[in-house]
């Protein structure tokens, strides 16, 4: 946010990105909602990284790729609901995974920029992607298509 600088592939911010693409594994079946799963995990990945990659300026690129997360978040939720709802556990446990991502998200944000700089922006984004991979696979893993 704010950083108008283009990055390199290797850039940590960028690198940090890529385990997004893990929770598509868990998703790998012919059922429509987790096809439509593993496209929007795709998607959203690729414009994260074609973002950070792309100096972060704000404007469409940005917009589309919040969109495309706030939609992969809705998602994991659906499928809670679809297939999960008679387990109040997981319902709880995805919805509270997501409020927290997109918490530490603004947290991030908050504490990374302006008076109450706590950290460099490249570090503290770069943890939260760390931790949003492992947010969207476990998400992933807890709403995977069970055969039966």
């Amino acid at each position: 946010m704010g950083l108008i600088k283009k990055r390199p592939w290797y850039d940590k911010v960028v690198i940090t990105t890529i385990p997004h693409y893990c929770a598509i594994v868990f998703m790998l079946s012919p059922i429509p909602i987790y096809i439509f799963y593993a496209f929007i995990a795709t998607i959203s990945s690729t414009l994260s990284i074609t973002w950070h990659l792309s100096g972060e300026k704000p404007g469409r690129l940005m917009t589309v790729d919040y969109i495309f997360a706030s939609l992969w978040a809705f998602t994991e939720i659906y499928i809670t609901l679809l297939f999960f709802r008679n387990d109040v556990l997981c319902m709880i446990y995805i919805t509270l995974f997501n409020v927290v991502n997109l918490y530490t998200n603004k947290l991030v944000d908050k504490y990374s920029f302006g008076e109450e700089r706590w950290f460099n922006y490249d570090t503290g984004h770069s943890v939260w992607h760390v931790f949003s991979a492992i947010k969207y696979s476990v998400c992933a893993w807890l709403i995977r298509p069970i055969s039966s």
